[in-house]
């Protein structure tokens, strides 16, 4: 299985919008979004 991943800024559009157009401009069969929250311990 191959893996891309794209970093894309969007600042004019809704991001919802640009993750679609991304997916499709890509040939992609599934999108897997999540996020990476950074913590530090005290």
């Amino acid at each position: 299985m191959a893996v891309e991943t794209r970093l894309v800024e969007a600042t004019a559009e809704r991001v919802a919008d640009t993750i679609v157009q991304e997916a499709r401009d890509a040939g992609c069969d599934l999108v897997v979004m999540g996020t990476a929250v950074a913590s530090t311990a005290c």
